[in-house]
């Protein structure tokens, strides 16, 4: 009796065997998994930084007075040095008050401001003679306009209030008085001003 149940369970086997064969083309050595793959959650996935592409950063650092002329300190304390683009259309603008209200207005090329490119290398500064003489208490207003790559933390606008010294006071308030007839000369006359500040 168990050698013919032992019969029935090796038939039982071996039909099995011949079945899966059939069905898969080989006797299948595992059973396939219905857990499917775990997913990445969107959440958890780290975004790429994009490249930091380094830029120049312009500064107005310093307004003062040389030898009775304006004179500007310019520092590139960027990352990146100043592109031909900002050299060709940069301006620096020096506005000068005349008046309650009205300023005059000199413009400087940023190529003619800087002609050895200096600022193309970050930290390096600039000392700019503007050439405009100052004879008189004056307020100024400097500003650098017309950058398209340069970065805007640095300081784009500068105001001041520059005193001469005495001796530029009293170059700036002599007057030429012209000659009046043949053979005269010219006479230097001197302001009220100068009397004053040597009483």
């Amino acid at each position: 009796m168990q050698k013919m149940l032992l019969k029935i369970k090796m038939s039982l086997l071996f039909l099995f065997l011949i079945f899966a064969f059939n069905a898969y083309g080989e006797v299948p050595t595992h059973l396939p998994s219905n857990i499917p793959p775990k997913e990445t959650s969107p959440s958890k996935i780290t975004p790429v930084s994009p490249l930091i592409q380094k830029a120049s950063d312009l500064s107005i650092e310093k307004v003062y007075l040389k030898d009775c002329r304006i004179y500007v300190v310019l520092k590139n304390i960027g990352s990146g040095g100043v592109t031909d683009e900002d050299y060709q259309s940069g301006e620096l603008m020096v506005l000068v008050k005349k008046g309650e209200r009205d300023f005059e207005k000199n413009s400087f090329k940023l190529k003619d401001v800087d002609p050895k490119f200096i600022l193309k290398t970050p930290a390096q500064q600039i000392e700019f003679d503007t050439k405009i003489k100052c004879s008189e208490q004056m307020q100024v207003k400097v500003l650098l306009s017309g950058l398209k790559a340069d970065s805007k933390k640095g300081k784009k606008e500068y105001a001041a209030t520059l005193v001469p010294l005495k001796f530029c006071l009293e170059e700036g308030i002599r007057k030429i008085v012209p000659a009046t007839g043949p053979g005269s000369s010219p006479k230097v006359l001197e302001s009220d001003k100068v009397l004053k500040s040597e009483q």
